[in-house]
C-alpha cells in the first residue's frame, strides 16, 4: 500500500544520506540522487497541511542533510585545516509563543580538535513564523545569540550569552520555507533560495544555559 511504499523511499532516503556527513562531503551525484528521492517522497506527504501542523505543537529537530552553501559549503568537508566545524544543527518549534529557533553549534578547527574537542559555540537565531499557505512558512528575525559551552576545556556554559534584540520597527524578514514531506517525525524542506533541509524529530532539547535568571536583559532573545 501507498503507506509502505512511503516507509520504503524513506528508507532509500536514509541510505542514500548515509557518509555525506549532512551534506558536507556529498558530490554532485551524490546530491542529484538524494534530490531525485525527495522528489519522489514529497508526492507521497500524508500531512496534507503540513505548516499549520507543524507550528501547532512543540518540537525539536535535527538536519540531517542540507545542500545549502551557508551550512555545509562546498562540499570539501566539515572542519577541515583551520577552518572551523559545525556540530549539532536543528531547530527548536515553540508553539504557544509562535517561535522556530535556529542552533548551530561550531566547534574548533580540525587540527585543533584533539587539543580542544569539547569547545563550543552555540549559536541561536530566533525567529517568529507564520503560516503562509498550507505548505509554506513565513519568518521574521527577532533576534541572535551566542552561548559559548566550553573554552580551553574549561565548561563555561553557566556564563550569559552574548545577545542581540532587534527592535520590533525593524525587524527584518528572513524568508521563508515550503514545506515538502512531513509526517510527525521526518522533515523535509525547501529554502526560499532553493535549498533542502531535512530534519528528523528529537524532541530533545539542545543544551541551553542555565542562568536565563541571572543574565542581563539584552542577552535575552525572547
Amino acid at each position: 500500500g501507498e503507506s509502505a511504499q512511503r516507509e520504503a523511499t524513506k528508507a532509500r532516503l536514509m541510505q542514500a544520506l548515509e557518509g555525506l556527513d549532512r551534506g558536507f562531503t556529498a558530490t554532485k551525484p551524490q546530491r542529484a540522487a538524494v534530490e531525485s528521492i525527495i522528489d519522489e517522497l514529497a508526492a507521497m506527504s500524508p500531512v496534507k497541511e503540513p505548516a499549520p501542523a507543524l507550528l501547532a505543537q512543540d518540537s525539536t529537530w535535527q538536519l540531517i542533510y542540507s545542500d545549502a552553501p551557508d551550512i555545509v559549503g562546498s562540499g570539501t568537508g566539515n572542519g577541515g585545516g583551520l577552518s572551523p566545524s559545525n556540530g549539532k544543527v536543528g531547530q527548536e518549534f515553540d508553539a504557544a509563543a509562535g517561535t522556530i529557533t535556529n542552533l548551530v553549534e561550531i566547534k574548533p578547527p580540525g587540527l585543533l580538535s584533539g587539543v580542544l574537542p569539547d569547545d563550543a559555540v552555540q549559536l541561536r537565531v530566533k525567529i517568529k513564523a507564520r503560516v503562509v499557505s498550507p505548505t509554506r512558512i513565513g519568518m521574521t528575525v527577532m533576534g541572535t545569540q551566542a552561548q559559548p559551552r566550553k573554552f580551553a576545556g574549561i565548561d563555561i556554559s553557566r556564563l550569559p550569552p552574548l545577545g542581540l534584540e532587534i527592535p520590533s520597527p525593524i525587524q527584518p524578514p528572513f524568508g521563508e520555507f515550503e514545506i515538502l514531506y512531513y509526517d510527525g517525525s521526518l522533515r523535509v524542506i525547501r529554502t526560499g533560495q532553493g535549498y533542502l533541509g531535512v530534519n528528523i524529530r528529537t524532541d530533545k532539547p539542545f543544551a541551553t544555559t542555565t542562568t536565563t535568571t541571572d543574565a542581563p536583559a539584552a542577552a535575552d532573545i525572547s
